[in-house]
């Protein structure tokens, strides 16, 4: 999460990047810091890699990616991101 001050209003930049290849997965911009913006965020990662075997996360642990709602929700896609995997293998 990165707070940008634009002529005296703040916004938010949550992205996700690419640490290979250097390229911008997915982001959102808000005028709060909240879980809803981080949903988003993630709602577009999902949507554009369904193969998640090859993300990894890396935060700077602010509350937003402490919340259990977000961990919770990694968790999930990382489940069935197994379970799709083991069917796929037999």
């Amino acid at each position: 999460m990165t707070e940008f001050n634009l002529r005296g209003k703040k916004l938010y930049l949550s992205p996700i990047l690419d640490a290979y290849g250097r390229y911008i997965v997915s982001y959102d911009i808000s005028k709060s810091a909240n879980l809803d913006q981080i949903n988003h965020m993630l709602n577009l990662t999902f949507k554009e890699n369904e193969n998640y075997e090859d993300l990894i996360f890396h935060s700077d642990q602010g509350w937003q990616y402490q919340h259990n709602l977000y961990q919770e929700r990694l968790k999930r896609k990382e489940d069935n991101s197994k379970v799709c995997q083991e069917k796929e293998t037999v």
